[in-house]
């Protein structure tokens, strides 16, 4: 009985760093090399270019978005004309035609918003790039400090598992 126990609580000492051990594996050693390049990558690198990307896409897409709130405006203001003048609208018979122009309102507010949002919807696959990116390079130099035997494979991917979660 005594083995089991010895076995659990063992196991839970050394279970994710909780039995006091010290810093994780990949922290130690050499590994400080990583931890620049990934600093480097993060700060000069890619929140830069990510930062520059995402203001042109934002300064293109909000002209955009102003024009699609116009029309959504003149959509608005036809379709209280029409409920103010009801009447006026039946008495004359113009029906199909307040239909027809409510139509082409709506269609041109619904171009607007596709419009605006496909140019939008682009920063979330350059995030993706940018954040693959890195982590592609620090494969690399982890890599090759796999090769040279100052890194062992394990501790790479729980660097990895790490920085994804940053």
């Amino acid at each position: 009985m005594g083995e089991f126990w010895e076995k659990i609580t063992g196991s839970i000492g050394t279970g994710n760093g909780a039995g006091g051990s010290g810093p994780p594996k990949w922290f130690r050693r050499d590994n400080l090399l990583i931890l620049v390049l990934l600093g480097v990558l993060l700060f000069i690198i890619a929140l830069p270019v990510l930062g520059v990307c995402i203001y042109l896409i934002m300064s293109n897409a909000h002209p955009r978005f102003e024009a699609m709130l116009k029309k959504y405006d003149g959509l608005n203001a036809r379709v209280q004309e029409n409920l103010i003048a009801v009447r006026v609208v039946k008495a004359f018979v113009r029906e199909d035609y307040e239909k027809v122009k409510f139509e082409e309102s709506a269609q041109a507010v619904r171009t607007a918003q596709v419009r605006a949002e496909k140019l939008v919807i682009l920063t979330m696959p350059l995030m993706q790039i940018m954040m693959n990116s890195c982590i592609v390079l620090v494969m690399w130099f982890g890599g090759g400090m796999i090769a040279r035997g100052t890194f062992a494979i394990g501790e790479l991917s729980g660097f990895i598992s790490y920085i994804t979660q940053i």
